[in-house]
């Protein structure tokens, strides 16, 4: 090739390029781009468009019933949710709007999420579950949370019992307690002896094996039942107690359980155990 045909190549080039600093779509429909003399890059000029030329995005929602009626709104054919519950992630839920659908694939980015938060109640007897506290402090945790507990069954501790204690271990915070005896009922009994003002006496009273309480799970969700087991440690002439909660995971699986139910129903679109 001479010199000549050189360039005349490369101006050909040149006035090429230069006509493609004109923006152009890629196809019918398509986004706009244009190339930029400078470093030859393709841009994405969809920003400078007035609207966008689909929808995307993700929006978070605080409720169930925000949640179902967002995701029907916008729900179309290949619409799906996802939603997982275990002890990693807690519990969540994810509806793709725009999910690949068998006809071809689609993008998607357009999603609404939805993670319940655990109520404040919930949170309260899951923090204190386990945890040893003195004959005062336990007394007062029943008394202040004493709303929660109740009688789901004939033989079960009530409110009104679990207050008796609470009040019973408050009067004899400066008791000495000498034994504890399991009851036939399955109550335990304290024996204890109390010093007030030069005059001495002796006592005993019970606490129960378990107590019941009916708390939601969720933020403004259904309440469930969770057994809870009261424990004690007597030493050296004083009483530590506790509480531990039965299987709380399975009351969590339980209202996961539930409320997936009423967002398949709500929203009528394929449910998926997994996450998006």
């Amino acid at each position: 090739m001479s010199d000549d045909e050189v360039k005349s190549a490369v101006w050909d080039i040149v006035g090429l390029a230069q006509t493609m600093t004109e923006p152009r779509r890629i196809h019918p429909g398509g986004l706009p781009y244009c190339v930029v003399p400078d470093d030859f890059n393709v841009h994405d000029l969809s920003r400078y468009a007035n609207l966008p030329n689909r929808a995307s995005g993700s929006v978070a929602l605080h409720d169930c019933v925000s949640f179902c009626a967002y995701v029907n709104a916008h729900k179309v054919a290949q619409s799906v949710v996802y939603g997982f519950c275990n002890a990693q992630q807690g519990v969540g839920y994810c509806a793709v709007l725009n999910e690949n659908a068998p006809t071809g694939p689609d993008w998607r980015d357009w999603r609404a999420v939805y993670n319940p938060p655990t109520s404040p109640e919930w949170q309260t007897w899951i923090k204190a579950n386990g945890s040893r506290l003195s004959q005062q402090d336990f007394a007062e945790f029943i008394e202040q949370n004493a709303p929660d507990i109740f009688a789901p069954a004939e033989g079960d501790p009530n409110a009104a019992r679990m207050l008796e204690v609470a009040t019973t271990l408050q009067a004899t915070t400066s008791a000495q307690f000498g034994s504890a005896i399991r009851l036939s009922n399955g109550a335990t009994q304290f024996k204890y002896h109390e010093d007030i003002t030069a005059s001495a006496g002796n006592g005993a009273f019970e606490i129960p094996e378990q107590f019941c309480i009916a708390i939601p799970v969720f933020q403004n969700g259904p309440t469930y039942c969770i057994h809870a087991r009261l424990r004690f440690r007597l030493a050296s002439g004083k009483v530590q107690f506790w509480y531990d909660l039965v299987r709380p995971h399975k009351v969590i699986e339980a209202a996961a359980a539930d409320l997936t139910g009423e967002i398949k129903t709500a929203t009528g679109l394929p449910f998926f155990n997994g996450n998006a």
